[in-house]
Parts: C-alpha cells; sequence; structure tokens
C-alpha cells in the first residue's frame, strides 16, 4: 500500500525537564548597627534565593512562634525592646527544608533614673594661705542607677550650679574643689553608653558650703 504519512508510537524529540532546586534562604534589610534602640521599629526581611519551580514558603520566626511568613519572602516590622527573642529565617518546599538564619536583636536601653549622692566634709579643709582665710573644699559626688536598669553601658555627667563639669566618662564619682562659700547645686546625668541622647538627670542637690574664719 501507500505510504502513510503518520507514525504512531513515542516520540524521540527531547522533553524538558523539571529542576528541583533545594530551598535556600538569606537576610536582608535587616538592622546593620551593633545595637538597635528600645522603642524604635525596624524590619528585616527573609528571602528565598535559589530559584525553585515553586515559591517556597518562608518564615520569620520569634522564638517558637511564627511572625511573618510568604511565599518566596517574608518580611517582620518589629518595635525593640529588651529581651527580645532571636528572628529565625527558614524556607520549605514540599519535603525539603533550607538552611536556617538567624538574626540576634542586641537592645540598647535605659538607663530611666538616676540618683546622686553628695558628701563634703570641713575636716578635710586644706587652708592654702593662712592670711587670706582662703580654703578648699573637697566636694565627693557619686552617680548611680538601677541595676540592670540599662544596656549596655552607661556614662555620666556632672553639672555644677548648671555648669558641665569634665569628668572621665565611666567613673561614677567626681571630686570637685570649692574655693568659695555659698550654696552649691549639683546634679549628675547618666546617659546610654551607644545612645548618647538617650539620657536622664538626678535630682539636683543643694548643699552649703560653709566659710571658716582662721586667725593669723
Amino acid at each position: 500500500g501507500k505510504d502513510s504519512d503518520t507514525m504512531y508510537g513515542r516520540s524521540s524529540s527531547p522533553t524538558s525537564a523539571v529542576l528541583i532546586n533545594y530551598p535556600i534562604v538569606q537576610l536582608e534589610s535587616c538592622p546593620s548597627d551593633d545595637y538597635i534602640l528600645e522603642g524604635r521599629n525596624y524590619s528585616c526581611t527573609c528571602r528565598e534565593t535559589s530559584n525553585t519551580f515553586l515559591p517556597a514558603n518562608t518564615t520569620f520566626s520569634s522564638g517558637s512562634t511564627i511572625v511573618s511568613s510568604g511565599p518566596g519572602i517574608a518580611t517582620y516590622t518589629f518595635t525593640a525592646g529588651r529581651n527580645m527573642e532571636n528572628l529565625t529565617c527558614q524556607a520549605k518546599l514540599l519535603t525539603e527544608t533550607s538552611n536556617t538564619v538567624t538574626y540576634t536583636p542586641q537592645v540598647a536601653y535605659g538607663p530611666e533614673s538616676a540618683s546622686c549622692n553628695v558628701t563634703y566634709n570641713q575636716k578635710t579643709v586644706d587652708v592654702i594661705d593662712w592670711c587670706d582665710k582662703t580654703q578648699t573644699v573637697r566636694i565627693i559626688a557619686d552617680c548611680t542607677v538601677p541595676e540592670n536598669d540599662v544596656s549596655p553601658g552607661v556614662t555620666f555627667q556632672f553639672n555644677i550650679n548648671g555648669t558641665s563639669t569634665r569628668n572621665p566618662p565611666s567613673s561614677t564619682t567626681l571630686n570637685y574643689d570649692v574655693t568659695n562659700a555659698g550654696p552649691l547645686s549639683v546634679q549628675c546625668i547618666a546617659s546610654n553608653s551607644v545612645y548618647t541622647t538617650r539620657s536622664v538627670s538626678s535630682q539636683s542637690q543643694i548643699i552649703q558650703v560653709r566659710g571658716m574664719v582662721l586667725d593669723c
């Protein structure tokens, strides 16, 4: 018979293969500073990057709680607070689970309050000149903040009669010499060591420096 143009059976033409990639995740747009500030809002993104044939279910978890999820991407916006748990980024496609990437928030907070204790002792008076009747009184001011009230650290500044007095930032004590009698106002200001605008002032301590008359 006549040859037919119709062919039956399996075609030898190649077919496109379905490529299944394992999901791989990475963090994007997370805070880059060593410390974030308590009370401020931040965001962090978990993205699946391996171009899988289907979008992988991507999740952000805080501790054991899923806080954000989506196909291929999950973004979490949060307010920084002390004792925050780590944020864990992961993705899953069918039975395949991705690598795990973790963002660890380091939160700077406080101080919320400060106190200043001022002492002076007339027994420590140094007489500069017997006849000038000039004296020096040593004022000792101690500044403190409540324990666990600040992270990662605190610096101190002292104001004497409204004027800032230089002092090593790590020192909690100011030794100040007074040569004139009269009222003296002492105040300390405690600031967060990273976010220095986060500061608090103690109540001013008013003391009376008494003069001493010496016979020549």
